[in-house]
């Protein structure tokens, strides 16, 4: 994972699916 990639609400392909989700879900909660 690349810094600030959550913060950017970027979804990385390689992500598991947990981590998408825990992206999204902070990125709703920014």
């Amino acid at each position: 994972m690349k810094p600030g990639q959550i913060q950017s609400c970027h979804n990385d392909s390689d992500s598991s699916d947990l981590q998408i989700t825990v992206q999204k879900t902070h990125c709703i909660l920014q």
